[in-house]
Parts: structure tokens; sequence; C-alpha cells
């Protein structure tokens, strides 16, 4: 299947400056670093794969790919280069300042999931994965300032944002409460 774009004759620049003057919503998913934090730690990453779902979800309304988000997010060991290097290039197009490498981030945060097949200690590294996605978070943010009002950037906390940071704490608990034998 191919991912090329409905409209290839567009750049991704003439494409977003036409969408910002009909529909100024934003072109990529915002959510806060902080709430990002928050809900990739405490759902065990499964947030990422979340936040990654709607990024492709968004590339696809927005660049017209021929795509399946939910498949992209699914498998994440195979797409997380291409999203981040997608996320780079609308960021770079919009003349906004790029402070990330796609290729570095997508090697650590890969090598820092692949990390979690391993035995204690090493297995809590991969808890950590998401720290490698927040540069690519704030780019986000970054893009969709001037379409997003700062209340409307995904700051709050939905209710399946509290119900999973409960499931998520419960299972922390439990987790800690099993390695150290309480």
């Amino acid at each position: 299947m191919s991912e090329e774009a409905i409209e290839p004759e567009l750049s991704v620049d003439a494409s977003y400056a036409a969408s910002a003057r009909v529909n100024p919503k934003p072109i990529l998913f915002p959510v806060s670093v902080q709430k990002f934090a928050i809900m990739s730690f405490v759902t065990f990453g499964f947030y990422d794969i979340y936040w990654m779902y709607r990024n492709w979800w968004y590339l696809k309304r927005t660049q017209g790919l021929k795509i399946m988000p939910f498949w992209r997010a699914i498998f994440v060991l195979f797409f997380t280069y291409s999203l981040l290097r997608r996320i780079r290039e609308i960021t770079a197009e919009m003349r906004y300042p790029v402070a990330f490498s796609a290729g570095w981030l997508t090697v650590g945060y890969l090598v820092m999931l692949l990390l979690g097949d391993l035995p204690v200690p090493y297995l809590f590294v991969a808890e950590f994965a998401w720290i490698c996605l927040i540069p690519v978070v704030q780019a986000i943010n970054d893009v969709n300032s001037d379409r997003v009002s700062e209340t409307e950037l995904n700051r709050s906390f939905s209710a399946w944002n509290i119900a999973g940071v409960v499931l998520g704490s419960a299972f922390w608990v439990l987790a800690i409460a099993v390695l150290f034998g309480t």
C-alpha cells in the first residue's frame, strides 16, 4: 500500500499553510510535556502507543496518507523512525527550530524498550523510554502554538486519563511489592 499523499503536488509547508487559513485545528497531537510524562510513566509506556496512534491519525488527516494509524502505533518497532522523521520534517518546514534527531531518538527509544526483556534491574530502563520522546512532544507543541491556545494544549486529565493513572499506580504498587517481597 502506497503512503503517497493524496495531493502530491503540494509541499508539506504549502498544504499546512493552506490548512492554517481554513482550519486552525492542530496539525499534530498536542499534549503537555508534564501530562505526557505522567501518563507514560504510570501506564508503563502504553500512553506512548496512544500518543503515536494519535500522531499517525493527525498525519493521515492533514497529509492525506493512506495508512492505518492503529497498526502503525502497535508496530512501534517498525514505525517509530518514520513518525519522528515526519514530525521533524513538519517542524522544519513550518519554520520552527528543530531540536531533535529522528534517528538518534528512535535508536534511544527502541534500545530502552528492548532492555525491558532483560532481568531486573535492566528491565526498569524500559520504563523510561518515553524520555526520548519529550523533544518531539515539545516540537509538536511549538508547531501547534499558533493553532492551539494554552487552555487547549491537552494539559488536563480526562476521566480516561485518571482511570489510567489509578490503574497504573495500582500496578506500580503491586510491582514494587512483588519486587521487594513485602
